[in-house]
């Protein structure tokens, strides 16, 4: 308390808090940005370095691609052409059903949610910023099939590409949709256990 011309003013008022800081800092222009684009690197990282999510990311489509790529075409010599498309769609739905919902619900558990949330994190990104990632290790897993196929494999590329972006584009949209509301169901179900 301090005393000003017989006024008293209580100093612990005038004072910003640390969040009301961190909301004043993230609101000028681009650091929301810069803030958005550190955590979604941070995520692209730890993506690598989590066994798990580099399974379901990499490890898991790209051997199952090389299994698959050296069975099929002997079983079925028609099925080079749909090597680049099966693969691509099968490397989407491992890394985002089967990958995300576990980080989702990995992130809950440990706090780190929470932590977003009381540092002024909105929503939105605490969800966009997993499925962003997810799209770009699957874009990068795709991005080696549609490449690798056609040497290794003498796999025909889709004589449509703007067709088959299109479809990974939709199906990436989709498939993370499904697994922002698997992980979602995942955290409510282990909460009532």
């Amino acid at each position: 308390m301090k005393k000003n011309d017989d006024i008293l003013i209580d100093l612990r008022v005038e004072r910003p808090s640390l969040e009301e800081k961190f909301l004043e800092i993230t609101s000028i222009g681009g650091d929301k940005m810069k803030a958005f684009s550190q955590h979604l690197l941070f995520e692209l990282k730890s993506g690598l370095r989590d066994k798990t999510l580099l399974l379901m990311n990499y490890l898991f489509p790209i051997g199952f691609y090389i299994i698959i790529g050296t069975i099929m075409p002997k079983l079925n010599p028609l099925y080079g052409e749909l090597l680049i498309p099966s693969m691509m769609m099968f490397s989407i739905l491992v890394s985002t059903v089967l990958g995300m919902p576990n980080s989702l619900v990995t992130y809950r558990n440990n706090g780190i949610f929470r932590s977003y949330k009381i540092n002024g994190v909105s929503k939105l990104s605490m969800l966009a910023i997993p499925a962003i990632s997810t799209i770009i290790h699957t874009l990068i897993v795709t991005t080696i099939i549609l490449v690798s196929s056609p040497i290794l494999f003498k796999a025909e590329l889709p004589s449509n590409i703007l067709g088959l972006i299109l479809v990974f584009v939709a199906s990436t949209i989709t498939f993370v949709g499904l697994a922002l509301l698997i992980g979602g169901l995942l955290q409510i179900i282990h909460l009532q256990l």
